[in-house]
């Protein structure tokens, strides 16, 4: 399965790719101070990080015709 960052008008692979490491960091710095603080840290921050990164570069950006059964 390869990203098709083209269906993305207007969204540079070097924007997407900074946003997605951005905010994974983002997240594990929010894991790590609660960890820090409460010795749990956030129970599905994996599963959340895999879903956003799998929605953002495979996720289709519009219903194909396939999938509509529209010509």
């Amino acid at each position: 399965m390869a990203a098709d960052l083209g269906r993305r008008k207007g969204v540079s692979a070097e924007s997407l790719a900074g946003f997605l490491v951005d905010a994974t960091f983002a997240a594990m710095q929010r894991d790590v101070a609660m960890i820090v603080e409460t010795g749990e840290g956030q129970p599905d921050i994996v599963d959340t990080i895999v879903h956003v990164w799998t929605q953002a570069l495979y996720a289709p950006t519009a219903p194909s015709r396939a999938r509509t059964g529209r010509s």
